[in-house]
């Protein structure tokens, strides 16, 4: 019920439908959404909340609001990814930028910053669009829960007059944090907090909501990201919406000197600073795998020849696997017949000892995993964002027994990044840069109250450590939500406990979603 086309199923074909059913165990804020190709970016998400009565016992309020920021573009999502892939050979590798951005599905659109004919100049409405008003009922506490739902953009959240606290994060519950002035959120994480109205704002019944654009979501070359405006949305303690706020943001007073505000001293949130609601004492562990996350561009331009170079290591039984593989000058040919040697189309029997897996109808989406070698405790696999001609192929973690994990997280990207596993919610232990490298005898003071959650940002050239449990029998998808590096092949997979996996008997309608392709995913004679 995962819902990934090519890992845990076969894509929904247009006219038919299927239901998702499954056990809601876990409280929390969480979203839906198409991973198929660039749906995603085109709108194809929303909300999923789990409510638990108790979280309003707990943190004291009486109402709660969904905020669903998000970038974006004018033009279709497979139109914008042809471009990043294909478009200019020679340029270096810059993601589209987003035109504007928006709060719930509104916002507004500046069109005097960007060039047009001379007829769209002369009918260009600068402030196209509409914005979102919330109401907010006077002396009642609120929730909001918090989704970013962008392609790529990371949001500075905040509400003028007003202080946040946060107290869940991605499904887990917090101590109610100290004040924020600013959330940060990137792509796909998710924050539950509690707005307070300062006592020296409560004569002005009406705010702005914001989500500041933080231009180093963006390389420096993309120019139009200067062009970029921050969302707004309005909080009203009033009914009448005509009220229009003449608030300023947080951000305003750090650069702005104010006799009132001397000692203002702008506080952003720091997600390692949050504690668990619950203390938890964390699994130790000995164990470390290295993922860097690059992004690369394979074109050979005189010629249609790809040109690879990756330390390219693929995966795991018991403790661990090394395998690096060289090619250099292969064909597109030559890769896929590469690939596809000897591969399994998906299905319960394909999850074996040495074998090459792949994804659902994986002709073209190839999974290789290598024999095991168990000579050291430390793999190291790239993650790669490959921009070129060829489909790419998908690496495959395989873990054969229950225990846990770490995975360091490098970037050797100049903008930050995010990582994402489905299937499990991991413990984000520590994170750092350049400066700052990772210390691996800091490894004893990761014992207790750290937060766990399922998506994570890796800092611009830095690392994020995270902590995982290997106990929930399936075949996850990881990787980078940021959509262009998502759809260029920065992703992979966990084969997680396959002999449990294999006893699990798939829904019947699940099996005839791969009709059209002609596969028989289901063994008959296992199921």
């Amino acid at each position: 019920m995962d819902g990934v086309p090519y890992v845990t199923q076969c894509p929904i074909e247009n006219g038919s439908s299927f239901v998702y059913s499954f056990d809601a165990l876990k409280s929390g804020t969480y979203w839906y959404y198409s991973s198929y190709e660039t749906q995603r970016i085109d709108g194809l998400y929303g909300a999923l909340i789990v409510n638990d009565p108790i979280d309003q016992t707990l943190f004291n309020y009486q109402k709660e609001n969904i905020i669903l920021l998000s970038d974006w573009y004018h033009n279709e999502g497979s139109e914008l990814l042809n471009f990043y892939q294909f478009g200019s050979v020679n340029s270096s590798i810059i993601e589209p930028v987003p035109k504007n951005t928006i709060i719930n599905g509104k916002g507004v659109f500046n069109c005097k910053k960007y060039k047009f004919n001379d007829s769209m100049r002369e009918n260009c409405d600068s402030y196209l669009g509409s914005i979102k008003y919330f109401y907010f009922e006077p002396n009642k506490k609120y929730r909001l829960r918090i989704i970013n739902t962008s392609a790529m953009t990371l949001f500075f959240f905040s509400i003028d007059g007003h202080i946040l606290q946060i107290v869940e994060v991605e499904g887990t519950l917090t101590k109610l944090s100290k004040p924020y002035h600013r959330i940060p959120i990137h792509v796909a994480q998710r924050y539950s907090v509690i707005p307070t109205r300062l006592p020296k704002y409560m004569s002005i019944s009406s705010f702005m909501i914001r989500g500041e654009v933080n231009k180093n979501s963006f390389q420096s070359s993309a120019l139009d990201s200067e062009k970029l405006d921050d969302v707004i949305a309005i909080l009203s303690y009033s009914t009448d919406d005509s009220e229009y706020p003449t608030t300023v943001p947080w951000s305003y007073y750090e650069n702005t000197y104010y006799d009132s505000m001397r000692n203002f001293k702008l506080e952003d949130m720091d997600s390692l600073e949050l504690e668990p609601l619950i203390d938890e004492n964390i699994p130790t562990n000995t164990i470390l795998y290295e993922m860097t996350m690059i992004i690369s561009r394979f074109y050979n331009i005189t010629t249609d020849n790809v040109n690879v170079t990756t330390d390219n290591v693929n995966v795991i039984t018991d403790n661990v696997t090394t395998n690096n593989v060289t090619t250099d000058n292969v064909t597109n040919n030559v890769i896929n017949n590469m690939t596809n040697k000897n591969i399994n189309v998906f299905n319960q029997n394909s999850l074996i000892d040495g074998a090459i897996y792949s994804s659902i109808y994986s002709k073209t989406r190839g999974i290789y995993v290598y024999q095991p070698n168990k000579t050291t405790s430390t793999i190291k696999e790239v993650l790669e964002g490959n921009i070129k001609k060829f489909d790419h192929y998908w690496n495959a973690y395989v873990f054969k027994k229950y225990g846990v994990l770490d995975f360091l997280l490098k970037n050797n990207h100049t903008i930050e990044l995010v990582f994402h596993l489905h299937g499990h919610s991991f413990w984000v232990l520590d994170r750092g840069n350049e400066s700052t490298p990772y210390n691996s005898s800091k490894e004893l003071l990761y014992t207790t109250n750290f937060i766990k959650r399922d998506t994570v940002t890796i800092p611009a050239l830095g690392w994020t450590l995270i902590r995982i449990r290997i106990n929930n029998p399936g075949i996850w998808a990881f990787g980078n939500p940021i959509m262009w590096h998502l759809s260029t092949g920065m992703m992979g997979q966990i084969v997680e406990l396959p002999s449990s996996l294999k006893k699990l008997i798939p829904p019947t309608k699940w099996c005839k979603m791969c009709e059209s392709y002609k596969l028989d995913i289901c063994d008959n004679e296992i199921f």
